[in-house]
């Protein structure tokens, strides 16, 4: 009799170790799928960031070019302020981020200003304005963080060096952009509560970051792994790591801004990320603490029949009407519908989530099966998921099921529960409504975000390069609406006298290099047309596969 109750106490041992095992390998699953979904959305924001980046720097430096090529003859002459000043205004109208447009002598001080008031400063000390000096072929230089000597703004500058006709140096045409800015840009955006998004120099010197930090702003993350490997040839990745500046453990998504010395890095914190998987680890805790106590209730069973004691007989029963009252708190905390059946199917418990769904009395359910409570479609998925579970020993699935609020999809955990004889006697289960999770993840929120507030013209085709969405910035500019564009070819926004090869050199670029950035002209719904700097880049599938493009203009 004893080795029999060795045998059984055993059996019962190995069921729980195997249960645990079982519970702790889906919890590291989960926690690993967490990390990788906030990779792909980090990754995706990161583009959409780099694209906007690259546009409001191409745009600006348009501008400068521009002004180095008709204006240089004349700002050389020393014209009138009002002829250079009013076209510098008109820039600065142009770009609400810049700070203003303003052009220095060779000597560094500041002979126009888009303000039409020359600041008494020099600007001959700083980096930029020494580097354009020394190099003619400097082109665009863009600044260090830096304080504004005017109004002691940070900001980043963007400067072309003026030559004269023999090709010496006569001094810089500059924007400054203010690195307000970027902050407002990134305060838009939705990466939780605890995450952030920062914009650091290639040297990971800090430009922008939201939230913002004063003290750190200028100063060079020393302690990131970024500047490691980009030099390991990895222009973009991620990695985990606790942050310097507020202690906060996140994961970091970064990318090198190809073409700018720039690096965008977008944190999730782990509190945010794992907030949904600790309410599923606590309710594995309350199934295991339920299963817990009907274990060691049939082991304490066994010990009293071994005994064969009338008086431990009668303490078992008062034992088993506390252990009853307990297993039925413990099923009242699990913060999902859960119940314990036979193998017929019947209710033999439920908890107050599992009647609140249903909306029937507990009293009511006990002793029915699940074709006297939900319509027959839902009973018969619930029993072919409880056959599997006595097949299996234990059986996880998801399924989409109407019980009377609509189609919900629903994650099911069901554990048998077997005698001392081993013989299965019914099963417990755990049902977690996860239906929001899912449309959150198919509809990408944190993409969408960015793109209905983005101040580009956003728009988005398919592989088949039919348009597919637009934001509300492109309807301003255009007039269209999404119904006027949608499914239409990109040749519908082109002038009618545009050149027919445009169209297939472009499509020919972005297949060749992954990108194309350039002027051209856009068709208004009113027959208007007007001059456009696009950004078009590719977006692919984890296996490479082209599944978009965006436009950005």
């Amino acid at each position: 009799m004893k080795r029999a109750l060795r045998v059984g106490s055993g059996l019962v041992a190995a069921l729980w170790l195997c249960l645990i095992a079982w519970v702790g390998a889906d919890l590291i699953q989960a926690r690993d799928r967490e990390f990788e979904a906030a990779s792909r959305v980090g990754d995706t924001l990161s583009r959409v960031l780099e694209g906007h980046l690259l546009a409001t720097t191409q745009k600006i430096d348009l501008h400068l070019s521009a002004f180095t090529h008709q204006y240089q003859d004349t700002v050389n002459r020393r014209a009138p302020r009002p002829v250079v000043e009013q076209e510098l205004a008109r820039y600065l109208s142009l770009f609400p981020e810049t700070q203003s447009f303003r052009v220095a002598d060779a000597e560094g001080n500041y002979i126009y200003d888009a303000s039409w008031t020359l600041p008494s400063v020099n600007i001959a000390d700083r980096n930029y304005f020494r580097q354009l000096k020394a190099n003619p072929r400097a082109g665009l230089v863009i600044s260090e963080p830096i304080l504004s000597r005017i109004n002691n703004t940070p900001v980043i500058v963007l400067a072309r060096r003026l030559e004269d006709e023999k090709g010496r140096f006569t001094g810089v045409i500059l924007a400054a952009v203010r690195i307000s800015f970027f902050e407002h840009l990134f305060s838009t955006l939705d990466v939780g509560s605890h995450g952030l998004i920062a914009l650091h120099t290639d040297k990971m010197q800090l430009i922008a970051r939201q939230p913002h930090v004063d003290q750190w702003q200028g100063q060079t993350i020393s302690d990131s792994p970024i500047l490691t490997l980009l030099a390991e040839g990895k222009p973009y990745g991620s990695f985990r790591k606790i942050a310097a500046i507020d202690k906060e453990q996140r994961l970091f998504i970064y990318r090198k801004i190809e073409g700018l010395p720039f690096i965008v890095s977008i944190g999730f914190s782990e509190q945010d990320l794992l907030s949904s998987w600790r309410q599923r680890a606590l309710a594995y805790s309350g199934l295991c603490l339920i299963l817990s106590v009907a274990l060691v209730f049939l082991t304490r069973s066994w010990t009293l029949n071994y005994l064969q004691k009338e008086t431990l007989a009668n303490q078992m029963s008062a034992a088993f009407r506390e252990k009853e009252r307990q297993s039925r708190a413990l099923l009242d905390s699990i913060p999902a519908p859960a119940w314990l059946v036979d193998t017929d199917g019947k209710y033999l418990a439920v908890n107050q989530n599992f009647w609140f769904t249903a909306r029937q009395r507990e009293v009511d359910l006990i002793g029915k099966t699940a074709f006297d409570v939900f319509p027959r479609e839902v009973a018969e998925a619930l029993r072919e998921g409880q056959l599997r579970t006595y097949e299996a020993g234990a059986f996880k699935e998801e399924r989409w099921l109407n019980i009377g609020h609509g189609p919900q999809l629903y994650q099911f955990v069901r554990v048998c529960i077997f005698d001392e004889t081993g013989k299965a006697t019914g099963l417990a289960g755990v049902a977690w409504d996860i239906t929001e999770l899912f449309k959150a993840q198919e509809r990408q929120r944190l993409v969408t975000h960015v793109f209905d507030r983005s101040v580009e013209s956003l728009l988005i085709l398919n592989a088949e390069r039919r348009f597919i969405a637009c934001n509300e910035t492109f309807v301003s500019l255009s007039g269209y609406h999404f119904d006027d564009i949608r499914g239409m070819d990109p040749s519908g926004l082109l002038p009618e006298n545009q050149d027919p090869g445009f169209l297939d050199k472009v499509i020919a670029d972005v297949r060749a290099f992954g990108n194309w950035s350039g002027e051209t002209w856009l068709r208004k719904k009113n027959g208007d047309t007007c001059p456009v700097w696009c950004n078009i880049s590719l977006l692919a599938d984890e296996e490479t596969r082209i599944i978009n493009s965006v436009v950005l203009m």
